[in-house]
Formats: C-alpha cells, structure tokens, sequence
C-alpha cells in the first residue's frame, strides 16, 4: 500500500479559541502516527487564535465568513 494512504490531514475551524487553540494544537501533535498536515481555519478571530497557530506550526486559512 503506498504511503499516501497513510496521511491524515487534521482541519480546525476557529473563531476566537486563543485560550484552547494551544493545547488543542499541542494534542494533535502528539498522535502516533503523526498527522500529516495539521490546518487552522479561522473565521475572523478578534484574538490571538491565528498567531498562536501559526507560532506552534499549523497552517492558517483566514476568512471573513463565520460558519460551514
């Protein structure tokens, strides 16, 4: 089986999480196997959020529209 069947992408929306968005961050990046990609999707946070993602390594999506 090739290894592109064993990646897992890990999306996060976000909106004003600053106070939860590291240790959530932090927990994904212990999962055995590791994700392959971990992918923050922030929906306007007035906070912290997107920097303190950024800071710990995930990708950041931004966005002016909250919700799916």
């Amino acid at each position: 089986m090739s290894s592109v069947y064993n990646r897992l992408s890990i999306v996060i929306p976000t909106l004003n999480e600053e106070s939860r968005i590291g240790a959530t961050l932090r927990s994904v990046g212990g999962l055995d196997p590791p994700a392959w990609e971990t992918i923050v999707v922030d929906c306007g946070s007035e906070d912290q959020t997107v920097n303190i993602a950024r800071a710990i390594g995930a990708t950041v999506i931004q966005t002016s529209h909250a919700g799916r």
